[in-house]
């Protein structure tokens, strides 16, 4: 899941009478999923994605992020450009 974008500026968070306006509602819930899936006590979790993607997310601008193979059950971490396999032992 992407991280959802905020409501247009101009939209008032809650309405005249006092609720919360329906694009702000939607966005916190939204984003209460968005952090109950990725956040847990157990940790944080690694976004999944499969090979295919993995090789288009192979450039400068993944330096850095880790993710999770769900094709090989590995984790990869984006070096310079590139994902590699985290190796444990």
């Amino acid at each position: 899941m992407i991280i959802p974008m905020l409501p247009a500026p101009t939209t008032p968070i809650a309405q005249k009478d006092g609720t919360p306006h329906p694009a702000w509602h939607n966005y916190f819930q939204q984003m209460t999923q968005y952090i109950s899936n990725t956040v847990s006590p157990e940790g944080l979790a690694a976004p999944p994605q499969n090979t295919a993607n993995i090789a288009t997310l192979n450039t400068q601008q993944s330096a850095g992020n880790i993710i999770y193979n769900t094709d090989t059950g590995l984790f990869m971490a984006n070096q310079a450009g590139t994902f590699k396999t985290i190796t444990t032992s």
